[in-house]
This record gives structure tokens, C-alpha cells and sequence, in this order.
């Protein structure tokens, strides 16, 4: 089965297997919107933080440290932030899907993303990095981001903003954390 989206500059591709993401050379970005410390992608109907969890915006960029989390902890997190009052004036937060955290990667060499399993396979090319539109997220660091996706038992899936690419990690590790929610 092969399933193919194009919206704009954006292009995700799945064919036997393999999910190809990725943007032309100059990042389109006006499938978003950022309002304040959220961007919305108008594409996906989804809002996201644009720091990363533990930090805090600015009104022109992110600021402090960011805090890392086991799988689990990463979840019990989400849930808390909005049992707590929410982030935002919303308290629907949680952790993205696989799907969802690979479509905010930005591949600046214009080449896509691949992955198919756990082949580590991101950006081709020449690329800038962190692998995402930094204007929109800024603070993002290079290392893994949590998914809510479970691979099995021991293992979850995350993705680097490094390379742009997705693989599975063991839920014991502790790594970054950007959330999400439906935008009403």
C-alpha cells in the first residue's frame, strides 16, 4: 500500500515501509502560526509547545533548561501539567504520536527524511541543524524527543533533531520532552 500527502513545501511519503519526510531548501512556514508560547500547524490541526518541557517562553525565545524524563515519567508529566491548570489557557497536553513529532522535522538540504523500522536513516545532504524550523521552536536540542508510540515492552520510540530521524530507545532513558494537543 502506498499513501502519499503533499501540502505545500511539505511532503510525507510511505511506500513499503518507509516514511520519507521533508521541506524544500527554504523552510515554508506558513502552514503555522505561532501565537505566544504555541505554534499551531494549521496542516496537522495540531498545537504545540514551542519549548521544550521545562523551559519557559520569553516572548521571543525559549529560556532555562529543559528537563528530561523516563518514557513513563514523560507521560505521568503531560498528565499532571494538566491536571495542575494546563499550559496555555488549555489543560489537554500530552506526549505526540511517532507520526506527529516526525512531521515537525525540517530537513534543510531540501533531500527527505527516511526511516523504516529502526534504520536510523534522516536527513540527507548537507543539512542545518537542529533538524526542525528553529525560527518556530526555538531551544530545541539535538537529542531525542519522547513519543507516547510504544515499540514493545522495554522499548518506545523518539526522535532526533539532529539528524531528523526516529528509532526506538529504552523507556529507562531519560530524554527531551515537547507536547502537543489538538487545536480547537
Amino acid at each position: 500500500m502506498v499513501r502519499s500527502l503533499c501540502v505545500q513545501s511539505l511532503r510525507l511519503v510511505s511506500l513499503a515501509g518507509f516514511l520519507l519526510i521533508g521541506l524544500s531548501a527554504s523552510a515554508d512556514t506558513s502552514r503555522y502560526t505561532a501565537q505566544g508560547a504555541t505554534v499551531i500547524d494549521r496542516e496537522s490541526g495540531l498545537q504545540w509547545m514551542r519549548c521544550n518541557f521545562g523551559q519557559q517562553w520569553s516572548g521571543s525565545t525559549c529560556t532555562g533548561t529543559p528537563v528530561t524524563f523516563r518514557w513513563q515519567d514523560a507521560r505521568m508529566a503531560a498528565v499532571q501539567l494538566n491536571r495542575d491548570g494546563g499550559y496555555e489557557g488549555y489543560a489537554d497536553w500530552r506526549l505526540p504520536t511517532l507520526d506527529e513529532l516526525l512531521s515537525l522535522v525540517y530537513c534543510s538540504s531540501g533531500q527527505p527524511a527516511t526511516f523504516k523500522g529502526t534504520n536510523r536513516a534522516g536527513c540527507s545532504g548537507r543539512h542545518d541543524t537542529p533538524t526542525i524550523v528553529a525560527s518556530l521552536f526555538p531551544g530545541t536540542v539535538e537529542g531525542w524527543y519522547w513519543t507516547s508510540t510504544s515499540s514493545s515492552g522495554d522499548l518506545a520510540w523518539s526522535v532526533a533533531f539532529h539528524y531528523g530521524y526516529a528509532d526506538v530507545d529504552y523507556k529507562s532513558f531519560n530524554e527531551t520532552v515537547r507536547l502537543v494537543r489538538t487545536a480547537d
